[in-house]
């Protein structure tokens, strides 16, 4: 009875340890059971923050590089909306990418008023039952590599002011980040860069492809763990994986022989 006793104990210690391990892994990620890179609990957020970029980007007379600013985050919209088409909003999800793109071709067509006002109605959409839950290849279709490049910029030139801000980060050094820094906008900027990553990787190099495979998942995992670390508000962790993000960064333009100005 003591043997049978022991062995119970311990297979049931063995199956405790391995939950723990499977969960520990599940909240490193950031990912758990779900298949995407933007975490849905700052799906809407991303969503609000997205549409309200588009509609400020197309006030007034919008010039070239606002106008590039708002068709571009209509596209990134549609990433964001439908890089979880499997959960129990995925029909929604999928009617606010199509919808997003539609306000891309808008911006497009230069009816700006009216791309304005169908941006604004995204996050209250209804799911269309006809729309696809299938993800759509955006990359080299409703944008190019450029595009996606220019919401890194400054924002007087069209830009998020997202490399900027990282490298104004960087280069004090910080072994702890500021506390003005852990911030929701913050975490947003962090899953900004890593969907845009995770766009990027299909965009073959056609000079060096394996560098830019490898370049581009890096950029998707550091950003991501950047988003997790600002999420928790770590500010010990934080510094790190900022640095591994704009490391990656810098070698990359190093690579494609860009300068590191945000432009």
């Amino acid at each position: 009875m003591k043997f049978h006793a022991r062995g119970w104990a311990v297979r049931v210690t063995a199956m405790v340890l391995g939950l723990g391990i499977m969960a520990a892994a599940e909240i490193g990620s950031g990912q758990g059971a779900k298949d995407g890179t933007l975490p849905d609990a700052e799906y809407a957020k991303m969503l609000k923050r997205s549409v309200k970029g588009i509609q400020d980007a197309l006030k007034g007379t919008p010039e070239e590089p606002m106008i590039e600013k708002a068709r571009t985050a209509a596209v990134m919209t549609a990433a964001y909306a439908q890089d979880n088409l499997n959960g129990a909003d995925g029909q929604q999800r999928a009617t606010v990418r199509d919808a997003a793109l539609k306000v891309a071709e808008l911006i497009k067509a230069k009816k700006y008023a009216d791309a304005s006002k169908l941006a604004g109605t995204l996050p209250t959409l209804e799911a269309d039952p006809k729309a696809k839950k299938e993800k759509v290849k955006l990359i080299d279709v409703h944008l190019t590599f450029s595009d996606l490049m220019h919401q890194f910029r400054l924002k007087p030139d069209g830009g998020w002011g997202i490399f900027g801000h990282l490298q104004e980060i960087q280069t004090k050094k910080p072994t702890m980040m500021p506390r003005e820094e852990l911030n929701d906008n913050f975490v947003l900027e962090a899953y900004q860069v890593a969907v845009a990553a995770d766009l990027l990787h299909g965009h073959m190099h056609k000079a060096k492809p394996k560098e830019w495979g490898e370049y581009t998942d890096d950029m998707k995992k550091f950003a991501i763990d950047l988003g997790e670390k600002l999420r928790a508000k770590d500010a010990k962790a934080s510094p790190e994986a900022l640095s591994r993000l704009t490391t990656t960064c810098f070698s990359c333009h190093k690579m494609l022989k860009v300068k590191n100005t945000g432009n």
